[in-house]
């Protein structure tokens, strides 16, 4: 078939739609067992449980500390990245002219 009209057809619904999982966070308690749990934890109380092992998880804590912040919080934290962000690439600058020149002395 001409432009992989094939490749369209689908052998059964699963692949044409994703799987959705509903979980009912009320419905498990605070002591966290696995990496699941943790994150079910930390959904439901927007907190990191003690000991946590889970991938991810800190910095899920990281992303929602900064949404938490006030619009003035979230603004003095924004020109303080874009700072960083500025300086580090001033010094690759630097450390790319400083290349140049020792090639041109060379």
């Amino acid at each position: 078939m001409a432009f992989g009209v094939s490749k369209l057809i689908a052998a059964s619904i699963n692949e044409i739609f994703p799987t959705f999982y509903i979980l009912r966070i009320n419905d498990f308690d605070d002591l966290p067992k696995d990496g699941l749990d943790q994150w079910i934890y930390f959904l439901k109380n927007e907190a990191l449980p003690e000991n946590i092992t889970a991938k991810g998880l800190k910095e899920a804590q990281d992303k929602l500390d900064i949404m938490k912040l006030s619009t003035a919080e979230r603004s003095a934290y924004d020109e303080y990245q874009e700072q960083l962000r500025i300086e580090a690439s001033e010094i690759e600058f630097r450390k790319c002219l400083m290349d140049k020149l020792k090639e041109s002395q060379i």
